[in-house]
């Protein structure tokens, strides 16, 4: 594999780091505004005082409500030290740090791609080799920035700007003192030491994120099957191909194609069990280890209350109020209570807004809805999805689409969040159908990075193969000018 650095920034991109981190500091004043809604998150305040405790010698799960990882306490002790926006700044920078990585991380498969292409043209055999390596270079599809090692692809600049540095969700989560930044920078460090195959460092980082948040667990999978040697196979990238007809099409769209995306994760389970190696089974076995002596750790330090509060909670948790899942309604009813624990495995029936609203009112001179922490969770991963995308125009307009549908969807939840939160109007039922809407807006684009991805892959096999048969011919041309 070759050795991938990303290259310098230029002075324009620098002042734009500049320009919107002292933006940033911006919001992060808004803080000691007045405003009806306070702009500050309340888990920042939880966070703090369980940093109050840490220093006094306690626990940090002293403090009602502490259900995090200790680290988060212990990052926030300088807020009690004379610097009480300290924590907000450091998840802004931790939002810094995140664009960077995608940003490397999207130059090195850029630089991996190119690598393997020129393997390729080398691979062939006598006269052939510089034949088919003039055909490769005059098909290949790179992106239009340029295929040589010297120039820089746009998109790498581009993708962590436009869908994390100034998103709204990033700046707005961020500058209010929420920690989901946390996980989201130990997850994006985990993939560049896996791609990287320093096992042992990203088995670490790994269980580290597992520790802060217990969602990247589901990266276990992608990362296990990209260890794996050889060819993935064809049915654990299956989609039911689109049918004609308006109603079957509709009908593939809400039911038969989400219903596959959900049963990938458990096909890709059962081949691993079947065909795992050396290297899957030392990263699983030292991620289980680092997993077990951190828990250790903190175990001995806290006790039981760290498992619980940590984890088991959120096992048992139902939130019917802070909740864009789609079993928001039957939990407010309490109907099916045996089924909480299946709910919350299966599609996270607790996807909680943390505060509904924000007020910018003094700050903007208008009051707009705020957006919601748990996308952070998904949002440093999307530059990678567009990414692995043919890159057209029609392509990046369909995306730029879906995206403001699942936009839409999540406005639409917050307005009646808004008035049953806060204007205590009773709108249950409305709320509900809302939240069908959002789940459904998700699945939208699981399906449609799926079909761009599987698209962009059968370009790529396609195009190869017209390259060998472009290099068979200027191969056997090159003959007939010799004879």
């Amino acid at each position: 594999m070759p050795t991938v650095s990303r290259p310098e920034h230029t002075l324009p991109e620098q002042y734009l780091v500049l320009v919107f981190q002292a933006l940033r500091l911006r919001v992060v004043t808004a803080a000691l505004r007045s405003v009806d809604v306070k702009f500050t998150d309340v888990d920042y305040k939880v966070y703090t005082d369980a940093a109050a405790h840490v220093l006094k010698g306690g626990s940090p799960y002293e403090r009602h409500t502490y259900r995090y990882s200790p680290l988060v306490a212990y990052l926030c002790l300088p807020n009690l030290l004379g610097c009480p926006f300290f924590g907000k700044l450091l998840f802004c920078c931790i939002d810094l740090a995140i664009a960077l990585l995608i940003e490397k991380g999207l130059w090195r498969i850029h630089e991996e791609c190119r690598h393997s292409r020129q393997e390729e043209g080398g691979s062939t055999r006598g006269r052939r080799h510089n034949a088919i390596s003039v055909a490769e270079n005059m098909s290949s599809n790179i992106s239009k920035s340029s295929s040589s090692s010297g120039e820089y692809p746009v998109h790498t600049f581009l993708l962590p700007w436009c869908c994390w540095l100034i998103h709204p969700v990033v700046a707005t989560v961020s500058a209010r003192g929420n920690a989901d930044s946390i996980p989201c920078l130990f997850v994006l460090l985990t993939v560049d030491a896996v791609r990287s195959q320093r096992l042992l460092l990203s088995a670490v980082l790994y269980c580290l994120a597992v520790h802060v948040k217990l969602y990247p667990v589901i990266y276990g999978v992608p990362i296990l099957l990209y260890m794996q040697e050889g060819e993935i196979p064809v049915y654990l990238t299956f989609l039911p191909h689109r049918p004609k007809g308006f109603l079957r099409q509709l009908f593939w769209g809400l039911v038969s194609a989400p219903v596959a995306a959900l049963l990938l994760p458990f096909r890709a389970c059962c081949f691993l069990l079947r065909n795992m190696g050396r290297r899957q089974w030392a990263f699983g076995l030292l991620s289980v280890f680092s997993c077990f002596a951190i828990g250790s750790l903190f175990y001995h330090l806290y006790g039981f209350p760290f498992v619980f509060e940590s984890y088991l909670y959120h096992a048992t948790r139902s939130d019917h109020r802070h909740n864009l899942s789609l079993f928001f309604y039957l939990l407010y009813l309490d109907s099916l209570a045996p089924l909480k624990t299946v709910t919350f495995v299966a599609l996270n029936k607790v996807c909680t807004t943390q505060a509904s609203c924000t007020a910018f009112t003094k700050l903007f001179g208008v009051e707009v809805l705020r957006f919601l922490p748990y996308f952070l969770w998904w949002l440093c991963l999307l530059p990678f999805a567009v990414a692995a995308t043919d890159l057209k125009k029609k392509t990046i307009t369909q995306a730029f689409v879906a995206m403001a549908i699942f936009q839409l969807a999540c406005l639409l939840w917050l307005f009646f969040g808004y008035q049953l939160e806060f204007e205590g109007k009773p709108v249950f039922l409305k709320l509900m159908f809302a939240s069908a809407i959002f789940t459904l807006s998700q699945l939208g684009l699981v399906v449609f990075f799926v079909l761009k991805i599987r698209s962009n892959d059968a370009g790529q096999k396609a195009k190869g193969s017209c390259v060998d048969v472009a290099g068979a011919a200027q191969v056997a041309a090159l003959e007939r000018k010799q004879v």
